[in-house]
């Protein structure tokens, strides 16, 4: 395990909104920093993975919940009350996620998560893991 544990400088948890104009952009990123001799993992949701699993021979896919595994996110509720279910089972997911990473002797050492879910950033507080939000769009779009 010690080997394993000395092929990569860190392991990243990258956390894309759902939507294919977030999660693309995002494994580019994560691509890069492997080009860069980290590890990366992107988190996909249960039902992104059932309509389209991202390929990647460099990245790993790994899945986690939004609440919404059999009707998708944006098909059930309005957003607002999307967005809080995906921050109650979503959280719980990534916990397990990193619990999981962790006894495999992989640990995830930070978390890139897209800058729509910023429940993300209140979880990594928690734990005392360290994140960095990552802006798909220009700041322009996000200030409109």
């Amino acid at each position: 395990m010690e080997n394993r544990e000395k092929q990569y400088k860190a392991h990243v948890l990258a956390i894309p909104f759902q939507s294919a104009g977030h999660i693309n952009p995002m494994l580019q990123l994560c691509k890069k920093l492997v080009r860069k001799g980290l590890k990366a993992t992107l988190a996909i949701t249960k039902f992104t993975s059932k309509v389209s699993f991202p390929k990647s021979d460099k990245v790993q896919i790994d899945i986690i919940s939004d609440g919404y595994d059999e009707g998708g996110f944006f098909f059930t509720d309005p957003v607002p009350i999307s967005m809080a279910r995906f921050k109650e089972v979503g959280s719980q997911s990534i916990l397990e996620l990193l619990k999981k990473y962790e006894s495999l002797g992989t640990p995830i050492d930070f978390i890139i998560y897209d800058s729509l879910l910023p429940f993300v950033l209140d979880l990594c507080k928690e734990i005392g893991l360290p994140a960095v939000a990552s802006f798909t769009h220009q700041c322009g779009v996000n200030y409109i």
